[in-house]
């Protein structure tokens, strides 16, 4: 028998639960030298709530065959991003001048 929580529900739950906390300990925190005329959101813990549970609903709804697809092109994705990143980075050509010296 299954109570209805599975690996996604437990994901999106805690996934929900750091977006609130983030959205919690941002509206806590002192805002230091916060100039006059700044655009402020307009009832601010109503909106992002509304905008997370919106969310929630809607990721709720995909089936786990389009995360797997998701989580494949993702992983796909960062392994170019993050080797084009290093094979062309400043850094990595400063590293290899070093080492003909």
């Amino acid at each position: 028998m299954s109570n209805g929580w599975n690996f996604n529900s437990y994901l999106q739950l805690a996934l929900g639960l750091m977006c609130l906390g983030g959205i919690i300990f941002l509206s806590t925190l002192a805002q230091v030298n916060k100039p006059v005329n700044t655009f402020s959101c307009p009832l601010m813990p109503v909106i992002p709530c509304i905008g997370i549970l919106g969310n929630f609903i809607l990721v709720s709804k995909i089936p786990l065959r389009s995360w797997v697809f998701f989580l494949i092109f993702e992983g796909v994705g960062l392994l170019f991003y993050f080797g084009y990143g290093m094979k062309h980075s400043k850094l990595n050509k400063l590293f290899k001048q070093i080492d003909r010296e």
